[in-house]
């Protein structure tokens, strides 16, 4: 079972909440069957199987719990911390969330003014247009040539349309089932360009997040790059089993970040002064913000400038085909006066 991620989110921070009141796990959790029976039914069986003595990490991985979240909870019961534990990997997903909605707020505006322009397109073609045509042949008006132009490619636009949102689903339909392998392959050659560091910054967001908060709650550096491998965040994980490699042969970890193009080398040189001062944690958290105010400006300019030019693009297009429409009508006013 996989918990979806909101729903995981919500149930660690009441979670924590209750821990930190001071009740006990196998309590928490009964507790929370009833102030949400629909939402955590599936707590009881949580209850039942750590009240029959089973391991509390294992009930939790059958659970479906990803391995993040899994490491947390070990810290926790090692230190004997469970709840600053949760509490962490709430703030954890939170931001996670947070995140994910602000980049969803970025993307939702221009997305609709594209389907607003390619649906305003489509109305004209398929009503608007034919109507003209036939009331220029009932005054047996010859029709210009610009005009031809905007019939044929309203003719193709209404034809083709359809289909092409077939073909498009039919590709992203068979781009989502080998999407891995696809994003890796595109990733690589996209990374190697100049303009490639919008995705470096991204995917060293993500990382340099849970490795962060991997290292802010205590886990050992070794510990915390077989968890990256596992979870294989932003389809890193060939580059965290190289990094891992490097560092059981005793190389820094500064140094064995070198060994991937998607961390920059302020990566590195940031990272050998935290490992001088045995901040570790604290300097993966300095590069998780870096990265993610980075990220942040860049989609920030290019949507503000999306923005502008598909209101241009919309009002070109849906301007333009009304004055070829409308100017043979200025002739023929001319013709009748």
């Amino acid at each position: 079972m996989k918990l979806p991620a909101k729903q995981l989110e919500f149930f660690i921070a009441d979670l924590a909440d209750l821990l930190s009141a001071g009740i006990d796990l196998g309590q928490a959790l009964d507790s929370l069957l009833v102030i949400a029976p629909k939402r955590y039914g599936w707590a009881k069986i949580m209850s039942d199987a750590i009240g029959n003595g089973q391991a509390v990490d294992t009930v939790f991985e059958r659970a479906g719990f990803p391995q993040v979240a899994l490491t947390f909870l070990r810290v926790g019961l090692v230190t004997g911390e469970l709840d600053q534990a949760f509490q962490s990997l709430t703030a954890y997903y939170h931001h996670r969330r947070m995140r994910r909605e602000k980049l969803g707020k970025l993307v939702a505006y221009p997305v609709f003014l594209s389907f607003l322009s390619l649906f305003s397109m489509y109305v004209m073609s398929w009503q608007v247009i034919p109507h003209f045509i036939t009331f220029y042949h009932s005054l047996n008006l010859q029709i210009p040539h610009q005009v031809q132009v905007v019939m044929l490619f309203a003719d193709i636009l209404v034809v083709g349309l359809p289909y092409a949102f077939l073909l498009t689903g039919g590709l992203v339909l068979i781009f989502w089932r080998n999407k891995n392998r696809w994003l890796v392959s595109v990733e690589k050659n996209v990374v190697s360009h100049s303009w490639g560091a919008w995705l470096r910054f991204y995917k060293a967001m993500q990382n340099f997040e849970t490795l962060s908060a991997l290292l802010g709650a205590g886990v050992d550096l070794l510990t915390a790059l077989h968890v990256m491998i596992s979870t294989n965040i932003a389809r890193m994980k060939n580059e965290w089993a190289k990094i891992l490699q490097d560092v059981e042969k005793g190389m820094l970890f500064s140094h064995a970040l070198k060994s991937t193009p998607y961390f920059p080398e302020l990566a590195s040189s940031m990272l050998i002064v935290a490992e001088q001062t045995g901040d570790l944690a604290g300097g993966a958290k300095r590069l998780k913000n870096y990265y993610e105010r980075s990220f942040d400006r860049a989609m920030e300019r290019l949507f503000s400038l999306f923005e502008p030019v598909s209101l241009v693009i919309l009002g070109v297009v849906v301007g333009g085909v009304t004055l070829v429409l409308l100017l043979p009508m200025t002739d023929l006013v001319q013709q009748l006066s």
